[in-house]
């Protein structure tokens, strides 16, 4: 928990730091780099990491060696694919200018750790090792950005987002080591002597199809529309969209993490139990404190308004005030759509799951072009709320079943 509070603390450093000392085009290419980091993994597992993950509980160190070996293998060699695929492209079409491809290759790298570094805390997870596997999260997601900031302001050169990026490299690198050296004693040169096995691999694959894409559907949901936003409006636009945002994905977090996923347990009880009354009441009783602390933590960040515009340099950020009362009703809306996924979850309706999960980019997509169409740069907040009420309603109807007397 501390250390969650310590990376949040971080990040929004970060983001203030970005819009104060950088400008809005640097915070959209921040946000648009960090949309894509975040919605690989998704991409290059496959949904093969449930089965891996749950394979190699109580398997030897010699073996479970031998899967995450042979999964790291699998994510460079389709990353490095796909990467060459895209810099061959941008470079066709003129995006990729010389002064921009120490740029790149600084994304690319950035990918492709924390790639690898994604499926390690998988990993780690599954065998038994939740403080290390949070450590390096912490060490990969935010502790660079303490130092980063201190440097920063001593050297003025430093000031740009190549810095930014070669210090979240660091960040991963050190993870890296940290991780390699926890399980120094693990029999790591029998694990990379045996030969690379992509069998069980391709096995697996023809059973997690539903599983990978219902992943992607749930990243890329998240952060399609400020992709969408750029092909209506001007990157400057997507700027101020990703500090809002960011400010109002705060909140959810905070409040996802303090209330939201420890009810799962409770759920799982309540479903134990043949009479439905039981699980209606406690879904009833949780959507309604969900709905109480998230609207007090919004309507706090949204009353703190006028100090965070002063705070982040830019006080003509405050036009923008409708956009994040906007984002934050979508927040607290977001939020009982989480609590009915964890409790679509604990019912085990995992096709439901599944088919909402992978609609939801659609669904993101189609709301943020009607509304941005419709009502320029503050009909981006509306699509978000559009989406997030749609999904609550949508895993509401899925567990009407479940909540019938």
């Amino acid at each position: 928990m501390t250390l969650r509070g310590l990376g949040l603390v971080g990040r929004f450093a970060l983001l203030f730091y970005l819009v104060r000392f950088l400008d809005l085009n640097s915070v959209a290419l921040f946000g648009l780099v960090y949309a894509g980091v975040a919605m690989a993994p998704p991409f290059l597992n496959f949904g093969l990491h449930f089965r891996m993950n749950r394979e190699i509980v109580g398997t030897s160190d010699l073996e479970s060696g031998h899967r995450l070996r042979d999964r790291l293998w699998l994510h460079i060699l389709t990353y490095t694919s796909l990467a060459l695929v895209a810099v061959s492209a941008a470079a066709t079409f003129g995006y990729l200018a010389l002064a921009n491809v120490k740029f790149a290759c600084l994304v690319l790298i950035v990918g492709i750790l924390d790639v690898l570094l994604n499926e390690i805390h998988l990993f780690l997870i599954s065998r038994q090792r939740p403080l290390l596997a949070n450590t390096i999260y912490f060490l990969r997601s935010s502790a660079w950005i303490f130092p980063f900031l201190i440097s920063s302001f001593l050297i003025v050169a430093w000031r740009n987002l190549d810095s930014v990026f070669i210090f979240w490299i660091s960040g991963q690198i050190i993870g890296l080591l940290m991780f390699f050296g926890a399980l120094y004693k693990w029999p790591w040169r029998n694990v990379w002597r045996k030969r690379v096995d992509f069998s069980w691999l391709f096995v697996d694959l023809n059973k997690s199809a539903m599983i990978w894409l219902s992943d992607i559907g749930t990243v890329v949901g998240q952060f399609i529309d400020r992709f969408v936003l750029g092909l209506f409006l001007s990157t400057h636009s997507i700027g101020i969209y990703v500090f809002f945002w960011s400010l109002a994905n705060g909140a959810q977090q905070l409040v996802y993490t303090g209330i939201v996923q420890i009810v799962f347990p409770h759920f799982v009880s309540a479903s134990r139990s043949a009479n439905n009354a039981e699980f209606r009441r406690l879904l009833i009783s949780e959507l309604k404190n969900v709905l109480i602390v998230s609207i007090l933590m919004c309507g706090l960040m949204f009353c703190t308004a006028p100090l965070i515009y002063a705070f982040s340099g830019r006080p003509t950020l405050s036009e923008n005030g409708a956009l994040f009362a906007e984002l934050l009703l979508g927040t607290v809306i977001r939020l009982g759509a989480d609590l009915t996924g964890i409790a679509l979850y604990a019912r085990g309706h995992a096709s439901q799951i599944a088919a909402i999960n992978i609609t939801t980019p659609v669904i993101s997509v189609v709301f943020a072009s009607v509304a941005l169409t419709l009502l320029g740069f503050n009909g981006i907040g509306i699509a978000f709320i559009g989406t997030n009420f749609t999904l609550l309603a949508l895993r509401l109807y899925a567990l009407r079943g479940d909540i019938r007397g």
